[in-house]
Formats: C-alpha cells, sequence, structure tokens
C-alpha cells in the first residue's frame, strides 16, 4: 500500500512537471481597458478557458501549447503561435451589425440550453445551497474621459490682417491636468453578508472609506447598485428592474444566438450565448452575453445592459458578473462590475464623467454554521466603528493596493472636504430632500407653508422643529397655519425623546388644534400620505371635523419589520356642518354635535420583506417598501368624570396589502381591509367611505379632479356611512407590455373595487342619508397612465363606473372621468 501511494505521488509530481501553461492579460486595442470572458482555446480545438472579469487568465494543460486563438463577440479573432507566460494581448473592435437569424422549422438550438438553465435556476441560485456566508470588497470610481483626443489644450484661433492669435482654454487644461492626476471621486467598502434561509439576510459594512466624506451612507452603493445574482425573474440595475432573459418562457421575449462553444474540462461545456429583446418588445430588457455550464446549466458568466431604442438618451450601464463552481453542485458569485456612462446630456468641459464598481468576493463558506440570533433583521447593517477601523481592514483586504493615483484623490478630496464641510452640506441637502430647510439648528417644515384642500381654500402657515445640531436624541417644535376658506387658526406644539435609534424606540407628546376628515380613517404606523404619494382625494374633503387634541406616545420597533406605536390622547371634537349625533332620541335626549373623547390607541404594522439600514449612528432608513404589508390597530374609548369623555366604546381595524409581479401581466395589487366598532358612538368615530367623487355638473368637470390610486372615484364624499366594514381593492398594472413606442410607454391599468358596511342605530344620527352599504358597493375602470411624462411622474385619464345595487338612475351620475397621476418611483 505504501509502494502504491508513493507510486500515486511521483506519477502526479511526473503529470505536474510535464504541465504547459500560458498566461495573460486581453485589452482592448484602443483603450486597453480589459476584456471580460474572452474566449482562449488552444491548438486548433474548442478545449480552453476563457478570461475573467480583469480580462485576465491563465491555462494549464498536459500537451505543449502551440498556438492560442481568442475569439470575442464584436472583436476579430486572434491568433498566437507559441504562446508565453504574462502576455498582454490586443483585440481590435469591428464594426457589425446583428441581423436575425431565420432558423428552420422555428428550432433555435440556443433554446434548449435557456429553457435548461431556467428550469434549473431555482436549484442554482445562491439562496438554494443554505446558509452562506462571505466577505466582500468594493472599490467605485468616478472620474471622467476626455471627449477629444487632445484636450489638455482647447485652442480657439482669431486672426486679423496681419497675425493670427490662439487662445487657450485654461478651464479645460485644469480640468484635463486634475484628471490625469486624480479622480472626481473615489470610495471604498469592506462588507460581510451572512444569510440563513428563510429569510435572515444581513449585509454589515465593516469598512468604508470615501473621498472627501465620513458619512457612511455611501457605501450602500456597493450593496445596491446591481442583483447580486442572475437567477431572479428581474434584475436590479441601479433601482430598476429588467427581465431576466433566464427564466420560464423568455424564449418568446428574447432572441439567443449561440455564439461559441468551449470545453473547459473533460465533461463540461460552455455555451456562449448572445441574446437581446425582440422586435416591438414593451418589458423593460436586456441585451448581452451569457455563458451556461453543462454541468448543472449553470450560469457561468454574464454581461448584460438595459436595451434602449436608438432615440433614448440618459445613463447607459454595463454589468458584468462572474461565478465559480464550489463543488459538484454549487455555483457561487466571486466578482461583480459595473461600468456607468453618463452619456453627453453630462460633460465637464470637454470630459466626459464616467463611473467603475469592481466588487470581489472572497472567504465563501457555503453550508455556514450560522446562529440566527446572531444576524440581524436589517438588510444592511453600518458598523459604528467602520470610520475608524476602515484603513487597516481596508488595506488586510484590498486585493490590489491603491495606486497613485487613487491616493492622491483621498489626499485632495478630502482636503476639499474638509474645507467645504462636505458632511454638513449633505445633511443639508438630506434635509432639503425630506422637506426640511434647516437654518442653524432649526429645520423649517417646507410642507406646511402653503397647501390647498376644498374645505379651507388655500393653507399658509408656517412649522419648525429643532435638528441634530441642537440635539441628536431630542427635538421640540411647532406650527401655525391659517385657512383663508373656513378663517381659522390651526397650530400645534410636540417633542420627542430617541432612546435607542436602532429598534426606533421614542417618547413623544404633544398638543394641536386642527382639522380632521369626518370618519375618516388612520393608522399610527402609517405615515401620513402627501399629494407627491398619490393621495389626491385630500384636496377634495368638503366635511371635516375640528378637534383639539393632547397626546403622548411610545414608538417601538418590536423587530425589525415590527412596527408598534402606542398612544393615549384626550381630545374634543366638533363636527362642522349640519350633523347633530343623540344619546337616545327617543327619551328627547337633546342631539348635538361636539363631544369629549378619552382613547388609547394600539397600532402595529408588519412588512416581512421591507428592506432597511440600520446603525452608523442614524434612525432606521427604509431602502425598499416591499410587499405583503399588514397593519392592525386596536382602540378603546374609555368614559370618565374626570377627563370629561362621553363614550366608552372598542374600535378594531385591519389592512392587508398584497402585490405580485409577473412577466406576462406586469403588477397586480390587492387591498383588503376591514373594521368594526364596539359601541354606539357619533359620525366621528364611525367609517364613511373612501369616496373621491367631485363633481356638481356636466361629466366634462370631472376631466379636472384628479383620481386617486386607492379610493372610489364614483362614491359621493359623506353619501354612506357605517359602524363595520369590509372593503376589496384590487388593481392590475399592466405596465408599458401592451404598447411601447420609444419613449411613449403608457401604462394601461384595471381597477375594480367593492365595499360592504352596515350601521346599527341610524335613528342616533341626524343629518346623513342613512346609507350603509348593507348591499355592496361596486366600481371598475379602466386608467391610461403616463401619456404624458415628466421626469418621475406621468398624467394620464382614468375612467370608472359604479354598477351594483347603488347603481343611481342616470347613466352620467355612475360614471366618472378624471385625470390620473402616477410617479414612476
Amino acid at each position: 500500500m505504501k509502494f502504491l501511494f508513493t507510486l500515486i505521488l511521483s506519477f502526479a509530481s511526473l503529470l505536474s512537471f510535464g504541465q504547459y501553461k500560458v498566461s495573460g492579460k486581453v485589452v482592448d486595442s484602443n483603450d486597453k481597458l480589459p476584456l471580460a470572458f474572452v474566449n482562449i482555446t488552444i491548438n486548433g480545438s474548442n478545449i480552453g478557458s476563457s478570461t475573467d472579469l480583469d480580462g485576465e487568465f491563465e491555462i494549464d494543460h498536459y500537451n505543449e501549447i502551440k498556438s492560442i486563438e481568442l475569439s470575442y463577440l464584436g472583436y476579430s479573432k486572434v491568433r498566437i503561435n507559441n504562446p508565453t507566460e504574462n502576455m498582454t494581448l490586443e483585440m481590435v473592435e469591428v464594426a457589425s451589425k446583428l441581423s436575425e437569424v431565420v432558423v428552420v422549422a422555428g428550432v433555435n438550438p440556443a433554446h434548449r440550453i435557456i429553457n435548461f438553465a431556467a428550469e434549473n435556476r431555482n436549484l442554482n441560485k445562491p439562496e438554494a445551497n443554505g446558509p452562506f456566508s462571505y466577505k466582500s470588497y468594493s472599490k467605485f470610481i468616478f472620474t471622467a474621459e476626455q471627449d477629444t483626443n487632445d484636450a489638455k489644450i482647447v485652442r480657439k484661433e482669431f486672426s486679423n490682417e496681419d497675425t493670427s492669435y490662439f487662445y487657450v482654454d485654461s478651464s479645460g487644461y485644469n480640468i484635463a491636468e486634475y484628471l490625469d492626476d486624480k479622480h472626481l471621486f473615489l470610495i471604498e467598502t469592506l462588507t460581510e453578508r451572512k444569510y440563513l434561509p428563510p429569510s435572515r439576510d444581513n449585509e454589515t459594512v465593516l469598512a468604508n472609506r470615501t473621498s472627501g466624506f465620513e458619512n457612511p451612507m455611501f457605501s450602500l452603493i456597493a450593496t445596491e447598485l446591481q442583483s447580486f445574482s442572475f437567477y431572479q425573474d428581474f434584475i436590479s440595475i441601479a433601482g430598476q428592474d429588467y427581465l431576466n432573459p433566464i427564466t420560464p418562457k423568455s424564449t418568446g421575449r428574447y432572441f439567443y444566438i449561440i455564439e461559441d462553444t468551449l470545453f473547459n474540462s473533460p465533461i463540461d461545456t460552455v455555451f456562449k450565448i448572445s441574446f437581446r429583446p425582440r422586435e416591438n418588445q414593451t418589458f423593460n430588457c436586456l441585451v448581452g452575453e451569457i455563458s451556461i455550464n453543462t454541468s448543472n446549466w449553470a450560469i457561468e458568466n454574464v454581461k448584460a445592459s438595459p436595451s434602449k431604442s436608438k432615440d433614448e438618451v440618459g445613463i447607459n450601464i454595463f454589468i458584468q458578473q462572474l461565478y465559480k463552481r464550489f463543488d459538484d453542485h454549487a455555483w457561487f458569485p466571486v466578482q461583480l462590475n459595473a461600468d456607468l456612462d453618463f452619456g453627453a446630456s453630462v460633460s465637464i468641459n470637454t470630459a466626459m464623467p464616467v463611473a467603475t464598481m469592481r466588487t470581489y468576493l472572497f472567504d465563501i463558506s457555503l453550508n455556514a454554521e450560522l446562529n440566527k440570533k446572531d444576524i440581524s433583521r436589517a438588510s444592511v447593517s453600518l458598523n459604528e466603528n467602520s470610520q475608524k477601523e476602515s484603513d487597516a481592514l481596508l488595506a488586510q483586504y484590498r486585493p490590489k493596493p491603491i495606486d497613485p493615483k487613487e491616493e492622491r484623490t483621498y489626499e485632495f478630496v478630502d482636503s476639499v472636504g474638509d474645507e467645504f464641510n462636505f458632511d454638513r452640506n449633505l445633511k443639508i441637502l438630506q434635509a432639503f430632500v425630506s422637506g426640511k430647510v434647516p437654518v442653524y439648528f432649526i429645520d423649517i417644515d417646507l410642507n406646511r407653508i402653503l397647501n390647498y384642500n376644498y374645505y379651507e381654500g388655500i393653507r399658509l402657515g408656517f412649522g419648525a422643529h429643532t435638528n441634530g445640531r441642537f440635539s441628536d436624541w431630542f427635538k421640540i417644535g411647532g406650527y401655525y397655519a391659517y385657512g383663508f376658506g373656513d378663517e381659522v387658526s390651526k397650530y400645534g406644539w410636540d417633542a420627542e425623546a430617541t432612546i435607542n435609534k436602532n429598534t426606533g424606540f421614542k417618547l413623544y407628546g404633544g398638543y394641536l388644534f386642527d382639522i380632521f376628515e369626518t370618519a375618516g380613517l388612520s393608522y399610527l404606523t402609517k405615515p401620513a400620505g402627501s399629494i407627491f404619494q398619490d393621495n389626491y382625494r385630500q384636496l377634495f374633503i368638503p366635511q371635516f371635523d375640528e378637534v383639539s387634541r393632547y397626546y403622548a406616545g411610545i414608538k417601538y420597533d418590536i423587530l425589525g419589520n415590527l412596527a408598534s406605536q402606542v398612544e393615549v390622547r384626550r381630545e374634543n371634537n366638533f363636527t362642522v356642518g349640519d350633523y347633530a349625533y343623540s344619546y337616545n332620541p327617543n327619551e328627547n335626549v337633546p342631539f348635538s354635535n361636539g363631544f369629549n373623547y378619552s382613547e388609547a390607541v394600539l397600532s402595529f404594522k408588519y412588512t416581512p420583506k421591507t428592506r432597511f439600514v440600520e446603525g452608523g449612528g442614524m434612525n432606521k432608513i427604509i431602502l425598499q417598501e416591499n410587499y405583503p404589508q399588514f397593519f392592525l390597530q386596536y382602540t378603546n374609548g374609555f368614559k370618565s368624570e374626570l377627563l370629561e369623555s362621553d363614550f366608552s366604546y372598542n374600535k378594531l381595524d385591519l389592512k392587508a396589502i398584497l402585490k405580485k409581479r409577473s412577466i406576462i401581466l406586469g403588477e397586480s395589487t390587492l387591498e383588503v381591509s376591514a373594521g368594526k366598532v364596539f359601541g354606539d358612538v357619533p359620525y366621528q368615530k364611525l367609517y364613511a367611505g373612501r369616496a373621491n367623487w367631485v363633481r356638481d355638473g356636466s361629466l366634462l368637470e370631472g376631466i379636472f379632479n384628479i383620481a386617486d390610486r386607492s379610493s372610489f372615484e364614483t362614491m359621493r364624499f359623506n353619501e354612506f356611512v357605517s359602524d363595520q366594514y369590509f372593503l376589496v381593492a384590487f388593481r392590475q398594472d399592466l405596465k408599458s407590455l401592451l404598447f411601447k413606442k420609444g419613449k411613449f410607454a403608457p401604462h394601461i391599468e384595471i381597477v375594480s373595487r367593492v365595499m360592504f358596511g352596515s350601521l346599527d342605530n341610524p335613528e342616533n344620527h341626524n343629518g346623513l342619508s342613512n346609507s350603509s352599504l348593507e348591499e355592496g358597493y361596486y366600481e371598475s375602470g379602466l386608467e391610461l397612465n403616463r401619456l404624458l411624462v415628466n421626469g418621475i411622474s406621468g398624467f394620464g385619464f382614468g375612467f370608472y363606473y359604479r354598477y351594483g345595487p347603488y347603481h343611481l338612475a342616470e347613466f352620467e351620475d355612475n360614471f366618472a372621468i378624471k385625470l390620473s397621476s402616477k410617479f414612476s418611483f
């Protein structure tokens, strides 16, 4: 046995010494940038390998390597005789136009490979192989490239009769000189990700260095620029979703060509397949090239970019992903690249801005032993000490040392950042985005300055709160407003103390005198909607209560995706208008429209798939509001002589919102909500329905009203009242799947809603229609959205019809035509 073992070792040594090796780097002959995934075959065969994301390759073979051949889509083939090690090889790009290939009998040989890959994607995706962990290093460089061959000196010629003069554009010279020496911006990030099925997934930023800034938020660029792997139905690139070409039935939407075939082992074959959308496709799609390994039909590498029409402008993004096999059944990403070209629409003198992201994964552990309690529920965690430890950690984990140009970038931009206080200015910018203008230690609330609604008319006001310059954990503020329609002043003050930023543990309290929709419903844990959240019905509400309220409460995130809030309040509530309520009209108890209430409210919001960031000395930040979302709220109203409150009752409200994306149908949204009041209470504490009908005259007048995303467009305000209700609303957003021509890509949406309700003791209420929806209110509609697009928003028209038991006698009274507005986020 010892002899046999020695013999095996000796034979292996002979094989090792007998191996032949070639290696090198492949670059573009024009810009000298590395070319990834270039096929390299040896000795005129199909045996070989391909370059990695840095354009580098290494081939070992037991026979002498007499020649290698390089092939790459869009480039001329290159043949090298007697290759050596550490070569630098250049490939020349050729102009070529892909023509449609006619496949006999409709059989495209690439389809079989693509279908196998789609069938096996749930087995090959990294999350399918159980728990894993890894570290990643990312480098993001924002720089610029000169637009001319000699842009260091831009000259303009002037002449007179005798002399010619040349003017040197010094700004162009300075920009060119700067770009030769430094980049514009540089970020390095080191993260550690831990994934434990089915849902615990956290990426912790261990170190971050950003030129000019200390704010760790820039590290999110490394985690959010592109999808981690190429196995989801939709691939995210810079926040936009694109249909993955490796999905079931994708062969009907993309066109595929087998560009090359490579044997990189005796049993594995790699098919390199190009893909592009078929003509007249209306979904967001990609164009690129993917390599499929017959081992489990797994992705070996991919490069892709969003497909654009000839007249489309904007940022061009090109991504590359490289996978490595770790055992017979597991492939895992090892490198992710992204290149951003901002196009001709953005320039710095003669320079065109570009950006690159390079991400390297290492210390990859499959089937890692992970403990659930050690993994945060946050999608991204910012290490409090990442700035202090960054230099040492980055130096330890960088694949390559930073070069002199990158070092000079840090030195220069850091000095400029210190001089001009970039971090402070960034906080000011963040305040502006959130609707606040910081003035020393005060944030002025922009949305308090000017508002409009049907009841108040123009509402002018002012609001302000202290900010972080006053205190990181405590703030106090207030507001004042005056409605020119009702000629009434509104005002309030509040204070809030943050006990723990990561858990959202806060104590708060205050007082207000303001107006609220009569019988309107709001959840404590759901932020109040604004006009910019498609909540347009607030403009048209005609019926309000004047409320004077003292309140105090606690906010606390029980879990990362489970928010809770408890509030106690005492209020005086006066309904404006002709409405009145009596405790017992049969015993001649007088009617009134003003009452006192004392309440304790407990509210929960559960969003299991919402992604958020924690740590870094900041409040929890939502990265992406995902679905499903669930809301539950319990209200206990108690009668008290001490507090002079008039009613004892209980109220239970719940809501669920579900969304699902489909390759064929777009996005489906289903909302189910219900509520019940236990006890007799005035209209102020009942349910009025989510009405949005605003038309007193002809049908055409409604065109100048705006449809809401979740309201009954044909229901009159205060037409119905209930003490219990059940509502189902469905919306099918077909997006631009039915029609898209260049920039014109309207969204077609189908909506349908139904609501049931009932009311006990209607005789207690005077001034209401007494309709309570026992038979069900039905409405359906069609929206043509984003017919006219301006930036992130788009405008169109909605058509809605009321039918069923509460159908009205006149046709036009059941029909509504309205403007629609839809934001792209």
